[in-house]
């Protein structure tokens, strides 16, 4: 049974594992993201949020596997959740408890990333209001001249009725 439990652990330490890479990645690409929306190139920004997206669903299913494996090594153990597990009688915990914390605090990294994007994108979208307000008057101030100036005639043209 030890070997099995094991086992368990060593399965929940490689999901985790590959979830700590997806994360990182997701931490590089909020940070390649930022430098997209201040350089305002708006076709590579989506392809970066794209991106994202593809990690997400990858660590939801990393998830899932993770939970299952747990709830199996807690059920084993006779336990709620793997914080009851002795790290001094399996070692392999001290390890994913580590990762775990590694995460968090990457997950903390793109909140305040992603939440310095959110404002940066709120300026350019106001900036593009206001751009697109001023053409729209810019717009109507000249068609009222072309109206106006097809009203008139000439004094220089006589006009029989």
């Amino acid at each position: 049974m030890s070997d099995y439990i094991n086992d368990l652990l060593r399965d929940l330490s490689n999901v985790i594992e590959k979830k700590y890479f997806y994360i990182k990645e997701i931490l590089r690409l909020t940070q390649k993201q930022k430098r997209l929306i201040r350089l305002e190139k708006i076709n590579a920004l989506l392809k970066q949020i794209q991106l994202k997206e593809e990690y997400i669903k990858l660590i939801d299913v990393l998830d899932m596997e993770f939970n299952n494996k747990e709830y199996e090594l807690c059920k084993k153990l006779g336990l709620q959740h793997l914080d009851e597990i002795s790290e001094e009688k399996y070692p392999k915990l001290k390890t994913i408890n580590i990762i775990k914390d590694n995460i968090i605090n990457t997950l903390r990294k793109i909140k305040i990333i992603d939440d310095e994007n959110i404002v940066d994108m709120t300026e350019n979208i106001h900036e593009v209001k206001n751009k697109i307000k001023d053409i729209r008057q810019s717009k109507k101030i000249s068609n009222a001249y072309t109206s106006y100036k097809h009203q008139v005639t000439s004094i220089f043209f006589d006009r029989k009725k």
